[in-house]
């Protein structure tokens, strides 16, 4: 009977060296849209961990700790992203205080943004030097982050990418992650999404023969010891929240929907509030808001099933992304004004996705399809 009892007792977790420091392999993801706060964060860290806080339109809170709501003055859309972007400083500065008190000097702390986020440079700079010396790393995705070494290496931060093959950390690596190894504290792991498009699967994969993480990151696991990194740890990320809308995603198109239909259910329109939109639709999103939740964002999703290819705007229009129609009918999107060189000779429409706001392509008939 007591060797029983000993056999069950819990083991002891032996701490790892995690960009420079000991810490246990207790590594709390940074969640979505202010979801992992100082309240959680701090309370990891204390436990010997690392804790992370998203600074993703973080909760800016008064001095009594309650959070301060996100009212917006400015009138034109440009003043009213300003203030977005004040409140997202504020409240990230706010969490990182707050979980720097609780944490009582252990473990360490983390802070967790999206690249494609609106100003998300600007963002991370005024964090990282409102905390200076709080702040020992910065865990990043969504995107190819050329530009988070040389950030975190400016404030003495190290940097923790979240990738999802070999090829997008070589990429990141020869363009720029070689010029600041040292500051290099881990590479994070996620899987690729399949039905969406964010941390997704390259060009030259197939997503009908989604491939099983092992391989995936014994490959990453080769290509950085060609590069040196032997003794850089690998994190194997779980799920995220991004990558939870993803599965939904493909539940629902493998279901027997269509992707412009299990879009619209996941990321509707703000119906609520739109007393002149067609009674059809509105019947639609409110027959569909007794099943599912509203994915707020803020995001920008690109998705296909292979029949159609399109992309679609949270109801908050919080991140951007824009469009142009060539006149032999190619159709180009992207988060950035001139990430693809075109003739303007060439160019029959350009515009951007609206709040709520989808766009499509319809590849078995040819046509360009919106909302």
């Amino acid at each position: 009977m007591e060797d029983k009892t000993k056999s069950r007792q819990m083991k002891p977790l032996n701490s790892i060296r995690l960009g420079g420091r000991e810490v246990l392999p207790l590594i709390e993801g940074g969640k979505g849209i202010s979801i992992s706060s100082g309240l959680s964060s701090g309370p990891w860290a204390l436990a010997g961990g690392i804790g992370t806080i998203s600074a993703v339109n973080a909760d800016f809170c008064d001095d009594a700790g309650n959070p301060v709501p996100q009212i917006y003055h400015g009138r034109t859309r440009l003043d009213r992203h300003n203030e977005l972007v004040k409140y997202a400083i504020d409240g990230g500065v706010t969490q990182v205080k707050k979980a720097h008190e609780l944490r009582n000097g252990s473990g360490s702390l983390n802070i967790n943004i999206l690249w494609e986020m609106g100003a998300a440079e600007r963002i991370l700079h005024a964090v990282l030097e409102r905390t200076k010396g709080l702040v020992h790393g910065v865990t990043c995705g969504a995107g190819m982050p050329y530009k988070l070494a040389e950030i975190c290496s400016g404030y003495g931060v190290h940097y923790y990418p979240i990738i999802s093959s070999a090829r997008a950390f070589s990429a990141l690596w020869k363009r720029a992650y070689r010029k600041f190894a040292d500051f290099l504290g881990a590479v994070v792991y996620e899987d690729p999404w399949l039905a969406g498009g964010h941390n997704g699967l390259s060009n030259q994969e197939d997503p009908k023969a989604p491939e099983d993480p092992y391989p995936r990151v014994r490959l990453l696991r080769e290509r950085m010891r060609e590069f040196g990194l032997d003794e850089t740890p690998i994190i194997m990320a779980g799920g995220s929240d991004s990558a939870c809308i993803d599965n939904a995603l493909e539940f629902l198109v493998m279901s027997g929907r269509d992707v412009l239909h299990a879009n619209m259910m996941l990321v509707p329109e703000a119906w609520q509030n739109m007393p002149k939109m067609n009674p059809d639709w509105k019947a639609f999103y409110q027959y569909h808001a007794c099943l599912t939740e509203p994915w707020d964002g803020p995001a920008a999703l690109v998705f296909s099933d292979g029949k159609f290819v399109g992309a679609t705007l949270d109801r908050n229009g919080l991140r951007p992304a824009r469009y142009i129609i060539t006149k032999d009918g190619m159709v180009v999107m992207g988060s950035e004004v001139g990430m693809v060189e075109m003739d303007e000779c060439e160019v029959r429409e350009k515009g951007r996705l609206g709040p709520g706001k989808m766009l499509a392509v319809d590849l078995v008939h040819g046509r360009f399809l919106r909302d």
